[in-house]
């Protein structure tokens, strides 16, 4: 019997652990529920048929989709760039952003959320991209 519980003690240590691991994103869920759920409200109204640029840890959000791309493929023009605006560090340069909203490329501003996420869309409506130019000129 004590050999039984010698296997299922590594188990349990790891079981313990996780459910230590999970309160911190629990806390956040908690206190910004209502903006994640606005974003997956917002990346659904994106067509399936539509191609995307997105960072990877968007991909989920967006898997019923057929191309998706990360935004480390230059040169790759797609209906639709999500930006995550979450981090203390951009993983697309501010000015890179910018450069979207001018010819050729021609990107307008779906959704901005500051300090959370922006959806550009090929050919789109610019009235939100001044706002979104100047908030990005701040993070340059």
């Amino acid at each position: 019997m004590p050999f039984l519980h010698l296997c299922f003690a590594p188990r349990l240590f790891s079981v313990c652990h996780r459910m230590l691991e999970k309160p911190p994103f629990l806390k956040y869920w908690t206190k910004d529920h209502k903006i994640y759920e606005q974003m997956e409200v917002d990346f659904r109204e994106i067509p399936n048929s539509a191609t995307v640029t997105a960072p990877n840890h968007f991909f989920p959000h967006l898997s019923q989709r057929d191309l998706i791309y990360p935004h480390v493929v230059d040169g790759q023009e797609t209906d639709y760039i999500l930006v995550d605006l979450r981090d203390d560090i951009l993983r697309i340069p501010p000015k890179k952003i910018i450069g979207y909203f001018s010819s050729p490329l021609n990107y307008g501003t779906v959704k901005f959320v500051p300090d959370w996420y922006l959806i550009l869309k090929k050919e789109y409506s610019k009235t939100l991209n001044n706002e979104v130019a100047d908030y990005l000129s701040y993070l340059d």
